[in-house]
């Protein structure tokens, strides 16, 4: 039983991690795969680790837009709050 102490320490232990990590990898970019071809518009996942991702600035002018829209709502409600004396 003590013999198979080192061989569980310095063999089972680094290969069953490594093995590990590498499912990680190989998860990871699979599933960004897919997200990149479930979304075509939005930003595609780097193919290799160095890579930069890619932007398609549309997305991003639609959603400020739509965060002018709930800010102009927001002062409204503001406006009209303070207005009935709720807010000073």
């Amino acid at each position: 039983m003590d013999d198979l102490i080192p061989l569980f320490i310095f063999f089972v232990t680094p290969v069953t991690l490594t093995l590990l990590y590498m499912g990680y990898r190989l998860a990871n970019r699979l599933l960004d795969l897919r997200m990149a071809k479930l979304n075509p518009g939005s930003e595609s996942a780097p193919l290799e680790p160095g890579e930069p991702p890619t932007l398609n600035p549309r997305p991003l002018q639609e959603r400020a837009q739509r965060l002018q829209e709930r800010l102009g709502h927001l002062e409204e409600i503001l406006a009209h709050q303070t207005k009935q004396g709720k807010i000073s």
